[in-house]
């Protein structure tokens, strides 16, 4: 079931907002906004434009995916933080690290099936 909108809006931000271990007020600094529209936002009354949202979202490093498709997420921080380096690199060097963690991965799942 879909959660409401500002409802889901609130709970991602607070949540996000902790997570990354910011404040309200730092939040809205960083982000160039009022802090109380940060709050506004997480007590479930705002209705934030994109161009509130969107310097938000690149301030906490987070994909709008996990905003917008959270049932896609498995709220791993260590793969979400994982997939935004990797969201900063050039093509080459992605192509060189898929390569090394897929033999990494491979190495680790033999390992651990040995262990068994």
């Amino acid at each position: 079931m879909m959660q409401e909108p500002n409802a889901a809006l609130a709970a991602w931000l607070r949540t996000t907002r902790t997570e990354v271990g910011l404040t309200q007020v730092l939040l809205a600094e960083k982000a160039g906004i009022e802090s109380r529209t940060i709050i506004k936002i997480e007590s479930g009354q705002g209705n934030p434009t994109f161009s509130t949202l969107y310097p938000m979202i690149r301030v906490l490093h987070k994909s709008a995916d996990t905003l917008f498709f959270p049932e896609q997420h498995l709220h791993s921080p260590e793969k979400e933080r994982l997939a935004f380096v990797v969201a900063g690199c050039s093509e080459h060097e992605a192509r060189v690290l898929l390569s090394i963690c897929e033999n990494v991965l491979q190495t680790l799942r033999q390992i651990e099936s040995k262990s068994k």
